[in-house]
């Protein structure tokens, strides 16, 4: 996963282990985890500008377009209360999610 803002709030590898178990080719592998860490990018953007007023939202994606991770979770701290937990938690439900499909999709390639 490329650094983000949200980076150290998040453990993905275990998903990538999952992926392992999985008879796919490295192309295959390459698709799903780009799937993987586009989606927890979407779900953390979404969490962010929901949670933010209107007048921060624009220094936000600034600060995340220009790779400006500091800034930005420094921004989100100042704007919204407990924002990490909100973060760890959204994204662990979704790495459950990945983590049944991903069983199903062992429980039939086996």
């Amino acid at each position: 996963m490329k650094k983000q803002f949200y980076t150290y709030l998040i453990e993905i590898d275990t998903l990538y282990t999952h992926l392992d178990s999985l008879t796919l080719t490295a192309t295959e592998k390459q698709e799903l985890i780009l799937i993987i860490d586009s989606t927890i990018h979407h779900v953390v953007l979404d969490i962010a500008l929901t949670h933010l007023p209107q007048h921060a939202k624009k220094d936000f994606i600034t600060h995340v377009k220009n790779n400006n991770h500091t800034k930005a979770m420094l921004l989100l701290r100042s704007h919204v209360a407990d924002i990490e937990n909100t973060i760890k938690k959204e994204v662990e439900i979704l790495k459950n999610k990945f983590k049944k499909d991903i069983l199903k999709m062992h429980a039939t390639t086996a």
